[in-house]
């Protein structure tokens, strides 16, 4: 669909008015398109009767009897009943692999971390947070700079020597 919409939009003869009407019409298809795939999906689900599931036991008799048990953890159709990574590496068929002293796990993050994306930066900030940034990787000129320096012993490049 894309490639036809371009090659309309090169034919010579459409003015540029028609050319910003075909899309505006196709991004409009398009959009009902999207609505009406939701709305049908929504009315599909809601109309057909549940069924009780097949258990992954049944399908898979061959298997392992708790990784069946996993699967129906981690493939749940409710996001909230869905097992987590950390839940999953500590089900029983990881057993002899996992080692819960070696799996990285952490509490969320607290707001407060990202507390200084909420401070209304001037131009003169930005540019010092720029500054120090650079300085945490010529750690001279950052003690220099610490111990109030206003002479830094970095020399800039002059135009001349910098060959293109």
């Amino acid at each position: 669909m894309a490639a036809d919409t371009i090659d309309l939009l090169k034919v010579n003869g459409v003015s540029v008015p028609m050319k910003i009407c075909i899309l505006i019409i196709i991004c409009y298809i398009y959009n009902i398109r999207l609505l009406f795939r939701n709305y049908f999906s929504h009315l599909v689900n809601s109309l057909l009767r549940k069924k009780q599931p097949v258990p992954f036991s049944h399908k898979f008799s061959k298997a392992d009897p708790l990784a069946p048990r996993l699967l129906e953890r981690l493939l749940a159709f409710d996001p909230k009943d869905r097992a987590s990574a950390e839940d999953a590496l500590s089900d029983p068929y990881f057993s002899g692999l996992s080692n819960s002293e070696r799996e990285p796990s952490t509490q969320p993050i607290s707001k407060l971390e990202f507390d200084f994306e909420r401070k209304k930066l001037t131009n003169d900030d930005v540019r010092e947070l720029i500054y120090r940034e650079i300085l945490e990787y010529h750690p001279q000129m950052l003690e220099e700079y610490k111990h109030g320096g206003d002479q830094l012993s970095f020399m800039y490049p002059r135009l001349a020597s910098i060959s293109i």
